[in-house]
């Protein structure tokens, strides 16, 4: 049986959410859905999400998450297979974690792979006023279970 894997970056000011997401984005393939678990919330389409969504989202009053199922996200050299994507929205901060399956990524070596992401996370989020991020088996806030947190190994690697 395989792990999910998940990779989280916390505490995103307002400002830089859009560009965060809009870059970790840039490499996703095949949007399957984007919902929101705010009833009141509506996207002009199930399947896309236009800058548009995205500010309306991020500059709505009530905490939510939008949530975005993809087909595939690459990042960097490495191409993530069925991916479920949240941008968690709390007062004026956001959260924005990703998980996929290990099995859907059998070509690479879990470390090798797992240093790749975590390379490019951290140019992703370089420049930007982030919290923490870090990338383990889910849930990724069990710290014995990670493989980074920021720029240092985890107990996996």
């Amino acid at each position: 049986m395989s792990d999910l894997i998940e990779i989280v970056i916390e505490d995103i000011k307002r400002s830089q959410v859009l560009d965060v997401l809009t870059k970790l984005t840039e490499g996703a393939g095949g949007a399957q859905k984007i919902w929101s678990s705010d009833e009141d919330f509506a996207l002009d389409s199930s399947i896309g999400a236009s800058i548009q969504d995205l500010s309306n989202f991020i500059d709505q009053a009530d905490d939510a998450v939008l949530y975005f199922s993809f087909e595939s996200l690459t990042l960097g050299e490495v191409r993530l297979q069925q991916v479920l994507l949240r941008l968690v929205k709390y007062s004026e901060k956001f959260d924005i974690d990703f998980s996929f399956d290990e099995a859907s990524v059998s070509d690479w070596q879990m470390s090798m792979l797992m240093v790749k992401v975590q390379k490019f996370i951290a140019m992703l989020v370089s420049g930007a006023n982030v919290g923490d991020w870090f990338g383990g088996i889910e849930p990724a806030s069990d710290e014995d279970t990670r493989y980074f947190t920021q720029d240092a190994s985890g107990p996996l690697l």
